[in-house]
């Protein structure tokens, strides 16, 4: 069996896990319906977003703002997350998925490891006409 550390080093995760196990039997406090609540304080205090391997980037003053996943997928639940709160926050959401292939063929040709962008086509329009 590995220890942990020996995991996060190997896989190159230093720090990270992806399971948090809570019990509340070693606290001594019977009161259960306080518990998830302190958790989701605890949790609301210490967690960001880098603990989730998603980051923030600002493109430039006038473009937004990129939010990224390093995992490559961005589930529907955080997508539907970050479009409230990009609309709470007066900024309109256009998704967009970057995959990498592990090839394109076409015609006996091939490209090996090639980079495929995809958008709707609301967002193409949206950011053509705000060009």
């Amino acid at each position: 069996m590995f220890s942990l550390a020996r995991l996060q080093k190997d896989l190159e995760r230093a720090g990270r896990v992806n399971t948090i196990l809570l019990s509340g039997a070693s606290q001594g406090n019977d009161n259960r319906n306080e518990k998830p609540e302190l958790i989701a304080q605890m949790l609301r205090d210490k967690f960001a977003l880098e603990d989730l391997g998603l980051k923030l980037r600002v493109l430039d003053q006038n473009r937004g703002i990129a939010f990224e996943s390093e995992t490559a997928i961005i589930t529907d639940e955080l997508y539907d997350s970050a479009k409230a709160a990009s609309s709470r926050a007066g900024l309109s959401a256009l998704p967009i998925l970057s995959y990498l292939a592990n090839s394109i063929r076409i015609d006996g040709r091939d490209i090996p490891y090639s980079l495929v962008t995809a958008i709707s086509s609301e967002s193409f329009e949206v950011m053509r006409l705000s060009d």
